[in-house]
């Protein structure tokens, strides 16, 4: 559904919908959205007689629910990409109503496999805003969200470092790919994606040994941190060939955060991130200054390093312990 203006009065395109152009009587396009939305829920419960609590079945609520959105805009297309991850994992011919809060959690405990918590809480959200949506205009009477399990931050804010074996593995599958430049920026430099793929070769100084790492959280910052003796020899020895960026598309073009994701998926290899984790918890655990590592690692906060990255591997945990003398002597 798109909205645009005819002198003061907003009109509802839904072409797609059947219903053709129509004016919403709206001078106000929040409730001119009210009113697109109540047309289409008329339709479908005049064009159909499933249109019930009881028998509207997933795909139905859901293509009604996507005809009341924007999809000009990105932030609306995103909604309806997470929903329709439910609606393709559940079946699109149950009933909406026997959606049931366990069916919800099965769904989030799976995304929570390969996905952030925040991440999960997004797509709960986006689902949660269809069901009530859904309750509004009677197609369900309640929201399966709701008593669902949802992933706290901390089941996923504490991952692992990279072990030896993973990064064998690493090294071995993408030596000479962008995959390789991604992981020394990530494991050397602990950059986070987006820094990875704004990373160019103009940002690195090999006579003073430093790099700019651009594209960090903070928009429009940069911040200067010192090459790691590994990642410097790694760099020197790239062939350029004019190339602007050290993580680039096969033809020397700028990559995509999802982009090189998805290369990293596709290969089975672990995420980008870890090499975050990797690269504070080694440092930690050698000794160095937790507040070094934070300013490493571009962190507003001490707090937020400790938090997130002052964990011990296991096996340091039981060196640690080891270090306590008989007592009972």
């Amino acid at each position: 559904m798109r909205l645009y203006k005819r002198g003061t009065k907003w009109m509802a395109d839904l072409r797609a919908q059947g219903l053709g152009r129509v004016s919403t009587g709206e001078t106000s396009k929040a409730k001119a959205e009210t009113v697109a939305a109540a047309m289409l829920t008329s339709k479908l419960v005049a064009n159909s007689a499933t249109a019930t609590p009881e028998a509207t079945t997933l795909g139905v609520t859901f293509e009604t629910y996507k005809g009341t959105l924007d999809l000009t805009k990105r932030g609306q297309r995103d909604e309806v990409t997470r929903v329709k991850h439910f609606v393709d994992w559940a079946g699109h011919g149950i009933a909406s109503a026997q959606v049931k809060p366990f069916s919800v959690t099965r769904w989030a405990k799976g995304l929570a496999d390969t996905k952030s918590a925040a991440t999960v809480a997004r797509y709960r959200a986006s689902l949660s805003g269809m069901f009530r949506w859904a309750i509004q205009v009677g197609l369900v009477n309640e929201n399966p969200v709701r008593g669902s399990w949802c992933p706290s931050q901390s089941d996923t804010e504490k991952r692992e470092p990279f072990s030896k074996d993973e990064l064998k593995r690493i090294w071995s599958a993408t030596e000479g790919t962008p995959l390789e430049a991604a992981y020394m920026l990530a494991i050397y430099a602990g950059m986070r994606r987006g820094e990875i793929v704004a990373a160019r070769f103009e940002d690195v100084d090999l006579i003073n040994s430093t790099i700019v790492v651009r594209g960090t959280k903070t928009k429009g910052s940069a911040a200067i941190i010192p090459l790691h003796p590994v990642l410097a020899r790694w760099l020197k020895a790239q062939d350029q060939g004019g190339q602007t960026w050290i993580a680039h598309t096969r033809i020397g073009g700028q990559l995509h955060p999802c982009s090189l994701t998805a290369q990293q998926q596709r290969m089975g290899l672990p995420g980008f991130h870890r090499g975050r984790h990797t690269l504070a918890t080694s440092l930690l655990e050698a000794g160095a200054d937790l507040y070094h590592v934070s300013e490493l690692m571009r962190h507003t906060s001490v707090k937020t390093t400790q938090k997130f990255y002052g964990h011990a591997r296991p096996a340091k945990r039981h060196d640690v312990m080891s270090m306590l003398p008989d007592l009972t002597a």
